[in-house]
């Protein structure tokens, strides 16, 4: 909770560096801090929403006069974004321009698009600092809550095959370790359970966005297999070698086949890869 309220306290005092901006709406922040997550290695994950397109130069300039240590980038909706120290914490600031964020709502509306929504998602922790609330609450409430059951089940199929690829009987990984091919088979394990994670993320009505707090979210997933992430960390903490790797694929292919029987439970219509896993 102290480490929160620090965190807090840095948002605050980065205000300045927006404040003086004549479009501005809303000033506060998402990620970690938002979600009660943080900690002391937390960045500050900071939003400003604009009712027209902010001087970025101006907030630049009020940057660098706190830090000399700023890097600029574009983001997924092409809007200028800083990443900077500040205080002995990393901070990056993001613009959202009100009109963008009601053009994004009404596209989710007639045609979902699974990128469109993760840039939205974010928006449903937003925690504001200065500004108006009750227009942020507004949008907050226009964002679904979790993912159509149509889009889900048309994911499901294609990311499930490329997990049972490389994990069934004579499958990718088990050719790998006839060549000793050590390399690949690490690569293809981390590509596995990257499919794996997105695979739950999915079948919960969640876009996977970060890696860095899947150990937070999980627990609280509703469809995931039983100790899930006591198992996963198990398949992670494994070595590298031959003997290791044998034991990570076989909790692997019974973790998967759990997970199967829970999509199968709750998403009919999608094949079945249990056969392809024994």
């Amino acid at each position: 909770m102290e480490i929160q309220q620090e965190l807090i306290q840095k948002v605050k005092g980065l205000y300045e560096v927006v404040e003086d901006q004549p479009n501005l709406l809303a000033y506060g922040y998402v990620g970690s801090l938002s979600k009660g997550f943080s900690d002391s290695y937390s960045d500050l994950d900071i939003v400003v929403i604009f009712s027209k397109d902010p001087n970025v130069n101006k907030i630049l300039s009020n940057i660098k006069k706190i830090t000399s240590e700023v890097e600029c980038f574009v983001s997924e909706g092409g809007k200028m974004n800083f990443h900077f120290r500040y205080n002995g914490t990393t901070a990056t600031l993001g613009f959202k321009v009100l009109k963008e964020i009601n053009s994004d709502l009404l596209k989710l509306r007639n045609n979902f698009s699974l990128d469109i929504y993760k840039r939205l998602y974010s928006m449903r922790d937003f925690e504001v600092v200065y500004g108006d609330k009750k227009m942020v609450k507004k949008i907050k409430l226009s964002i679904p809550t979790r993912i159509p059951e149509s889009y889900i089940k048309k994911e499901l199929k294609e990311l499930y095959q490329w997990v049972v690829n490389n994990l069934r009987k004579d499958g990718r990984l088990d050719v790998e370790l006839k060549r000793k091919n050590y390399i690949s088979i690490n690569y293809r394990l981390n590509r596995t359970l990257a499919w794996v994670i997105q695979l739950i993320y999915l079948i919960n009505g969640l876009p996977f966005q970060d890696a860095r707090w899947i150990h937070k979210e999980l627990l609280k997933m509703r469809l995931k297999p039983n100790n899930c992430l006591e198992r996963l960390n198990k398949i992670v903490n494994l070595g590298s070698g031959e003997k290791d790797v044998r034991k990570k694929i076989t909790i692997f292919r019974k973790f998967v086949y759990e997970l199967d029987d829970i999509i199968q439970r709750n998403y009919t219509g999608i094949l079945s890869a249990r056969k392809e896993l024994r």
